[in-house]
């Protein structure tokens, strides 16, 4: 039952700051609504994936450790899935993807990509690792890199950043406007922080815990 609950919090929770967004914009249901829905949904997917990462105590009882690490592994292709079309629906509608707004949140889409790709090669224990082309490249580039876990997890880090990046290509945002819309983008802000406050924490002590 409380996984069930679990679950159903965390579908709707991305439901609060879509719903300060959409009421501030004042724009009816269309293309660029969506758009936005899709773009919150992304990010604060992307905050709790900081979350799981972090494995908090609440969440052990709920998930068990090997469901906190099935939702962190394959939350980050829906995210990266919502991320492109909120990008594609964007420019679709009219917005431009020259903006410095903009260009950041495609800087943070590859370098999502990127580490996706990267941990699914060199550092997750998954059925690819089964075919045997994808473990000859795996052995092959730690035999002749030296790349060891430990230093994948170094690259992997970058995650952090891509938080910041996602974080300012959210307040530069039009929708995003203090003045117009100071609860909803709070709201991000501080489920971000949150999220990386968490993370940071277990990084720093957590492993050793």
């Amino acid at each position: 039952m409380k996984r069930i609950l679990f679950y159903v919090w965390y579908v709707l929770w991305p439901l609060i700051p879509v719903f300060l967004y959409i009421q501030s914009s004042g724009t009816e249901w269309n293309q660029y609504s969506l758009s936005v829905v899709l773009g919150i949904y992304a990010f604060i997917w992307l905050c709790n994936q900081f979350i799981l990462a972090a494995k908090p105590k609440l969440l052990s009882p709920i998930l068990g450790a090997k469901g906190i690490l099935n939702l962190h592994s394959i939350m980050p292709v829906v995210i990266i899935i919502l991320a492109a079309l909120h990008r594609i629906m964007k420019a679709a509608y009219g917005f431009s993807l020259e903006t410095a707004q903009a260009r950041l949140g495609g800087l943070a889409w590859w370098l999502y990509a990127l580490i996706i790709v990267f941990t699914l090669l060199f550092m997750a224990n998954t059925k690819l690792m089964h075919i045997g082309l994808l473990k000859r490249l795996k052995d092959f580039v730690y035999a002749k890199t030296g790349l060891t876990y430990k230093r994948a997890r170094v690259f992997h880090n970058f995650t952090v950043l891509g938080a910041f990046i996602i974080l300012v290509h959210m307040g530069l945002a039009s929708s995003s406007q203090i003045t117009m819309n100071p609860l909803g983008t709070a709201f991000l802000l501080i489920w971000m922080l949150f999220s990386l406050a968490l993370y940071l924490r277990y990084r720093l002590r957590g492993r050793n815990a």
